[in-house]
């Protein structure tokens, strides 16, 4: 028996260097079958296990080597970085795990505008991120901060952002590029002049943003409003009866909607609303910092579909116009 165990001792270890080459050759292989890269989400409870489980359904060839030179390579639940990631399908596996080890996550685009509500808003910005939109709003409300100016701590843009950011790293970021906003092209300074804070004005655009889609209105929109705030005119602005009445489907503003009793109703109270009514576009937000130059007070829609407003400085002015465009509604069977 002596003489064999020298033999045995030999056969075991060439068996295991044969081994060794073997997982050496396929962990510096592709590890992925098929073609073109893809993503993988690494969530915030993952588990390596798990990883692997996801990484078979896009064509990993060896889950269980994955699972063993993770460990070796001390990657681990404990260790592992949620994120998204970009996955390349010719990586080896020893790529692959440095890869993900390394946290080097893919940020992901995030548009926020066009939205009138904090659940609406809530909703668009988590769409692409790990952050449920509920609890995005439960940590806006646990923090007493959804409040009727809520809103104006987003300015409209695309970011890119992480996909598993949190709540908390979430709101940092939109503060930080409101700051960022305000402080470009002397807009600060524009408010200050204005005797308007940036909060102020973005109420203001919100609404110069409901009023019309053509962009060389704006500024005269902006003009009317602030001239009425000057003057001490109530705004009577129809989209802020649509908001207090929260019927979005209202296409005309009849009486019954401007006796709708709200703070937002500026048929009834003088002044800006305690909020914005939706998020305004950048093109409105500026509209209202660099305001047309006039003394205008009124406007309405001019006759015609999509042809804009009349403007006029006096109420007989302003009178005729809306004649017009009554008259012209009747002409097409709209009232």
């Amino acid at each position: 028996m002596s003489r064999k165990w020298p033999f045995f001792l030999a056969t075991a270890l060439l068996v295991l260097a044969f081994a060794s080459l073997g997982y050496y050759f396929i962990a510096e292989r592709a590890a992925f079958k098929g073609e073109g890269d893809f993503e993988l989400k690494v969530k915030t409870s993952a588990s390596i296990s798990g990883i692997g489980d996801s990484l078979v359904g896009e064509g990993l060839k060896f889950p269980e080597l994955f699972e063993f030179l993770s460990k070796r390579m001390n990657y681990t639940d404990k260790n592992l970085k949620p994120g998204l990631y970009e996955i390349h399908r010719d990586l080896s596996l020893v790529e692959l795990i440095r890869h993900l080890r390394s946290g080097r996550q893919k940020p992901v685009n995030v548009t926020i505008n066009s939205v009138r509500t904090i659940p609406q808003l809530a909703g668009k910005i988590t769409r692409n991120l790990e952050l449920d939109s509920l609890d995005f709003i439960d940590h806006l409300t646990q923090n007493d901060r959804w409040n009727d100016t809520t809103m104006t701590r987003f300015i409209p843009n695309t970011y890119k952002i992480y996909w598993n950011i949190s709540a908390q790293d979430l709101l940092k970021r939109m503060d930080r590029e409101r700051r960022i906003f305000f402080d470009k092209k002397d807009r600060r300074a524009r408010c200050d002049s204005l005797g308007m804070t940036p909060t102020e004005v973005y109420i203001m655009a919100s609404i110069v943003e409901q009023e019309s889609t053509i962009e060389e209105e704006k500024p005269l929109i902006a003009s009317v409003y602030l001239n009425r705030i000057d003057r001490g005119i109530k705004l009577q602005a129809d989209p802020t009866v649509v908001f207090a009445n929260q019927d979005f489907s209202i296409r005309r503003v009849l009486n019954k909607h401007l006796r709708f009793d709200s703070p937002y109703n500026t048929y009834i109270y003088e002044g800006l609303p305690p909020g914005p009514i939706c998020m305004p576009s950048i093109s409105s937000l500026d509209a209202v910092m660099y305001p047309a130059d006039t003394d205008y007070i009124f406007f309405c829609a001019r006759p015609g579909y999509q042809n804009g407003h009349a403007f006029a400085s006096t109420l007989r002015e302003h009178n005729n116009n809306a004649r017009r465009y009554r008259e012209w509604l009747r002409s097409e069977g709209i009232f």
